[in-house]
């Protein structure tokens, strides 16, 4: 195994952080990616490639990797060669890779990494809608302050990393810190960072066995992103409260770093898909008023028949288009409810959903 040369004092500075990298221009266009909690049973999951393994870390566009690299349409189940929570008890399989490292040293490890605080904002935009996992908290938080104050949401990178079920209250020490930071130095990490999708890939296909395609489909995108007014005050407090997942970022993103400059040929690729096409796919299992409301079982279970019959019919004849199946579904309901004050976003139906979801009626 060839592992990557660097720096030893960079590496072993965990003060080093990455608000030195000034280049903050996503090659998607900042495009929010979200990720998938719901693994699909797919058990062609390892076609070739079995010298890699992908540790899926939530909100770092980690469903868009693995379905690209894959060719596959959805996520995998979670299984040797994929670490990822499972929908049981939302532990993560990822923690033997750390805790029993000396097993893996034949293995390439592919893990996408995102600034911490980005990606605590796009898990609560996520998840706030989610009842299961708003339950599992002993306070449930009503604002994206109170989730990020909360301790069963701090140090999650590294409560994933060790197994630990989704907010967990498992209090994160330097002990913990080094489980993790000791797997790191000695196996051979793949790192990439999803606000530079493109050059990931290009690590990725410098770097381990496959041949990544240049035409990418978009599988997670945000459709209820929070404005943070008070962004930088918020960060800084979030560091604070999440001192081991900083230093985990910092180590990992110097090590992508390293192995961008490893990268000869970078390649230019072709990025597909919108917040529509994502939208579409989402309400094939949810109701389109859970992309903005938590509590919507009272009001389904009233009006059961009718909001099954307009989602039928609000796709006949779209062809998959999302965009087009929001503006029916909408102009469905308005009708059926007789919201005669709401008029169609011709541009953007997903505000005129935001506002049906805001005015719904008893």
């Amino acid at each position: 195994m060839t592992l990557v040369k660097m720096d030893n004092q960079l590496i072993n500075d965990d003060n080093y952080y990455s608000s030195q990298d000034n280049n903050t221009d996503s090659d998607l266009n900042n495009i929010c990616f979200e990720d998938d909690y719901y693994v699909i049973q797919n058990n062609d999951f390892i076609k070739e490639n079995a010298s890699n393994i992908l540790i899926h870390l939530p909100k770092t566009a980690g469903t868009t990797l693995v379905t690209h690299l894959y060719n596959y349409e959805w996520t995998p189940s979670t299984g040797f060669y994929y670490r990822h929570i499972n929908n049981k008890d939302y532990c993560s399989n990822a923690s033997d890779i750390f805790l029993d490292w000396k097993n893996y040293t034949n293995y390439k490890i592919i893990m996408m990494i995102r600034d911490p605080f980005d990606r605590i904002i796009s898990e609560y935009n996520f998840l706030k809608t989610r009842r299961q996992f708003m339950d599992l908290f002993d306070i449930p938080p009503t604002s994206f302050e109170d989730y990020i104050n909360n301790s069963q949401t701090h140090n999650s990178m590294i409560k994933f990393l060790l197994g630990e079920s989704f907010y967990s209250h498992k209090k994160i020490s330097l002990h913990e810190y080094n489980i993790i930071k000791n797997g790191i130095l000695n196996l051979d990490f793949i790192i990439g960072r999803s606000e530079k999708f493109s050059d990931s890939l290009d690590i990725i296909n410098t770097l381990t066995s496959f041949n990544v395609q240049k035409s990418v489909q978009n599988k997670r995108i945000s459709l209820n992103r929070d404005e943070i007014d008070n962004y930088d005050q918020l960060k800084e407090k979030f560091k604070q409260n999440n001192v081991y997942d900083y230093k985990l970022y910092n180590r990992l993103f110097k090590i992508f770093k390293d192995q961008l400059k490893m990268v000869k040929n970078p390649q230019k690729y072709n990025y597909i898909g919108d917040k529509y096409d994502y939208f579409y796919r989402f309400t094939e299992v949810n109701s389109p008023l859970q992309v903005f409301l938590l509590d919507i079982d009272d009001f389904i279970n009233k009006h059961e028949k009718s909001v099954t019959l307009i989602d039928k019919l609000a796709r006949t004849n779209t062809n998959k288009n999302g965009k087009k199946f929001c503006k029916n579904w909408c102009h469905m309901f308005i009708n059926k409810f007789k919201l005669s004050d709401i008029t169609i976003d011709e541009i953007e139906p997903l505000r005129t959903l935001k506002e049906i979801s805001n005015n719904l009626p008893k």
